[in-house]
């Protein structure tokens, strides 16, 4: 089975300039409000979740499931289900993030016809750690590699289904800087800029088929 590389087109915008100093957040805590279908089974969807909380506790933020997006909390980061995606719709994404509104939409239906029943949950997993921390960062920033990388290829595949991929420090020093502004109630105001950033910070297959 030859597997497609997983691209992530995008350009930085409103990134932080340098000299800048590190916020530590008051409240390492994130809710994170996303909709249950039981058309993507609990074998996937629990372990997804899962590993995208490993992800994050591996820099000491928790994440907080809740099953519905009614009734969220103020400041939640919200996440849908999308199972019948349109062909014309963002072609070949995975996902699409809008930082500026705290919302995450999944394109579970490509997941599922893209990659096997054992790659689901580890991509998924990535995918939900990736755009939940475009969404804190308020942009579309990318990293050399790890979860932010801009193009996952094969190896790094292989290595997710092992060991979980990770922030790296500036990740890190962006999503703390992301969560003070949150407890600050600032990010209205960080998000007006990352307006224009929020589709090319999404997770996209590349033009090429995977083979099953």
């Amino acid at each position: 089975m030859k597997l497609a590389a997983i691209a992530i087109a995008g350009l930085v915008a409103g990134t932080p300039g340098r000299g800048q100093a590190t916020i530590e957040p008051t409240d390492r805590e994130v809710i994170v409000c996303m909709e249950q279908d039981l058309r993507v089974a609990p074998p996937v969807m629990v372990p997804a979740q899962a590993l995208a909380s490993k992800i994050f506790g591996g820099i000491g933020v928790r994440i907080k499931w809740h099953g519905r997006l009614k009734d969220c909390p103020e400041r939640s980061i919200l996440i849908g289900l999308s199972l019948t995606t349109s062909e014309t719709l963002e072609p070949g994404a995975l996902a699409d993030a809008q930082p500026s509104k705290g919302t995450i939409h999944v394109f579970y239906d490509r997941i599922s016809r893209i990659y096997s029943k054992a790659q689901r949950p580890v991509v998924l997993g990535h995918v939900l750690a990736h755009e939940i921390a475009h969404d804190l960062q308020g942009f579309a920033k990318h990293s050399d590699h790890g979860v932010m990388k801009a193009q996952w290829d094969q190896s790094d595949l292989m290595h997710m289904t092992c060991k979980p991929l990770a922030f790296d420090d500036k990740d890190v020093e962006l999503i703390y800087r992301g969560l003070a502004q949150r407890a600050g109630g600032a990010l209205a105001a960080a998000g007006k800029d990352s307006e224009a950033a929020s589709k090319v910070g999404m997770l996209s297959v590349s033009s090429k088929s995977a083979e099953k």
